[in-house]
Order: C-alpha cells, then structure tokens, then sequence
C-alpha cells in the first residue's frame, strides 16, 4: 500500500543511518513495518489505515503510560502523517522471545509474566478518568476533562472523546460475543449463557467505579518477553483502543487470557493466577461484577477455539472445548474457574 520511498521518508529523522531493509509484520488492525537500518538497529513504522481518525490515540496513550506508570512500552520516536499520506508513529522495536502461548513457558518464566502483568495493570489502573468510554486526543479537552495519573506526570490532552455508561458497554459485548459462539461446539449452551449473562448485567453494581484507562487485550501476543531478563516483560504493546473502563474488568479478562489459555494445566493455572493477583494487589469484595467479568472472558477464548487449537489434532482439539464445556457448566451453577482452584 504504501511504497518503500515513502516508507524511508516516514523513519528518515529518527536515526541518522541509512535504511538496509524494510519489511512488513503481520497481522495486525494498521500496516506496521520493521525497518532495519544498516548499522543494525531498527525501529517499528505503524501506519493507522484502519481508522484514521483514532490513530493519534495510540502514541499518545503510549506516551502517557510511560510518563505515569512504570509499565515498559516503546519508546515512541517519531509521528506525522507525510510523506504516507496517513497518520503513522515511529516506535522503539523490542525483540523478544518467539513463544505463542503462557503455558509454552519455562514455570519460573510464566510466573514472572504473571506477577508483574498484575503489577503493571495496577499502575495502570491509576491512571483515571472522570467518564467512561473510547479515549481520544481532544484539543479542546480542558484539564478537568483529561486523563488524571495519581503518580506524578505531564498534563495529557486525552480525554474521554465518546462517553458511554460501562453497563451499555458490557451489554453490547455480551451480545456479540454470544453471537459468535453461533456454529461452535458451544451453540447449545447459548441459550443458559445469554440468561446467566443477562441476570448478571442487570444486576452489576458500577456505583462508585472511577474509570480507569485499560489496556483491555493484554495477551501474550501483545507482550515482548525476554526469559532471560530481571523483569521477562520487555514491552506491553497495542494501545490503539485506548478506553476507560473498569478497572476490575481489565484485571479479570488479563487473569483469564494469562492464566487459563491454551497449553495450560489446572495446577499450573492455579499458580499463575496466585502470581497475578499477588502482583495486582487483589479484588474489591464484589462478587457479581466478578462472575460477570470471568463469563465474559471465558467467552472471549471459546469463541476463538479455532485459534487456539490451530495446528493441533483432533483430540487435542476436542480436549480443549470440554475445558470450556466444562468452564461454562461450573458459571452457570454459580461457581468460577478463576477462584474455585
């Protein structure tokens, strides 16, 4: 889409060295290269082709969380719209190990990532806002309307851009993502599902929630991890849909994605989720948004069964949706995989 021209002109005034090769990183929501230059450092090109007009969101939120919290992200070099004709950021590239899933980990390894995913989304979560929903850049936000780091830091120009009430938002993905189970070996229980998930939305207590900026996909995908380092997690990445959320559904649906993924044995799972919330520093006493937050994420991964089996056999496959089968059951009978082990 965009030439090699226009991709060197993009990276030109971040690094003094020629361009040796530029090559494209699949998949992904935007066109994102890594440019290598010929002294050997490199740098991540993303360009925002999939909605323009949010993209400035990205490095800014970046820029936020390094200013206001100790989670590790890239640097951000540069960001501009010529000579690509469309909104880009230059990044800092950070290497990491080439693992798919959690449970793929050396133990000691997947513990680390745990505890400190824990850690990093509680500084996260102090980042507040005073509303819910997509934030934006806003020039015409005012300081009241912006973003409010507990710890010290810059004033940020983002702000809550589309206001949304938090329970409108759990409703709409209720609803979709029950539709997509449609097809799945999971269509029989939709039925149980949406009425469980139903009860639990119109019961969910949000009074006296602060908003808090979220990551909402913090996932192995989205981490560099280096096994050998102090601190595994090199790099948090994939801030394009920056939000403001609750912060106690951010926790869950992480605890979930980290810590009952593919790959990962109860006895393990157990492990890592005691690592993650000693990191976290534990749940509020309330118990509804908790079994709301852990159907949800329970649906995030059955509806991506096919992704999650990819490359394995038939009953590896299968093994895997009893687990979820069974997932589902122990929700609808009131209990939870995340703090019944």
């Amino acid at each position: 889409m965009f030439t090699d021209t226009a991709i060197r002109g993009a990276v030109a005034d971040v690094h003094d060295a020629a361009v040796a090769t530029v090559s494209p990183v699949e998949p992904g929501n935007n066109r994102t290269y890594r440019v290598a230059f010929d002294d050997g450092r490199n740098v991540l090109l993303k360009v925002g082709t999939r909605f323009p007009d949010l993209f400035r969101a990205e490095p800014a939120t970046v820029g936020l969380v390094a200013r206001a919290t100790t989670v590790p992200v890239p640097e951000v070099l540069a960001t501009g719209t010529r000579p690509l004709g469309a909104p880009f950021a230059v990044y800092e590239y950070v290497d990491g190990a080439d693992v798919d899933w959690v449970g793929e980990l050396p133990e000691a390894t997947a513990t680390a990532l745990c505890r400190e995913a824990g850690e990093h989304l509680a500084a996260l979560h102090d980042v507040s806002f005073p509303a819910f929903g997509r934030v934006g850049v806003d020039s015409e936000a005012g300081v009241a309307d912006c973003a409010e780091p507990r710890a010290p830091a810059d004033p940020s120009r983002l702000a809550v851009v589309e206001p949304r009430p938090f329970g409108e938002s759990l409703r709409r993905s209720l609803d979709r993502q029950l539709a997509e189970l449609a097809g799945t070996p999971f269509a029989d229980r939709r039925a149980a599902l949406a009425a469980a998930g139903d009860r639990l939305v119109d019961d969910v207590d949000l009074d006296g929630v602060d908003p808090a900026l979220v990551h909402g996909d913090y996932r192995l995908d989205n981490l560099r991890v280096d096994p050998d380092a102090e601190r595994v997690t090199a790099a948090v990445l994939d801030w394009e849909r920056p939000t403001a959320a609750d912060p106690l559904w951010d926790a869950v649906t992480t605890e979930t994605l980290l810590t009952t993924g593919s790959r990962t044995d109860r006895a393990t799972g157990a492990a890592l989720r005691s690592a993650f919330r000693t990191g976290y520093g534990g749940y509020p006493d309330a118990p509804t948004r908790l079994r709301l937050y852990e159907l949800l994420g329970r649906l995030r991964l059955a509806r991506h069964l096919g992704v999650e089996t990819s490359g394995d056999s038939a009953s590896a496959r299968a093994e895997r949706a009893e687990e979820h089968r069974a997932a589902f059951d122990r929700l609808l009978a009131g209990g939870s995989v995340l703090r019944d082990d």
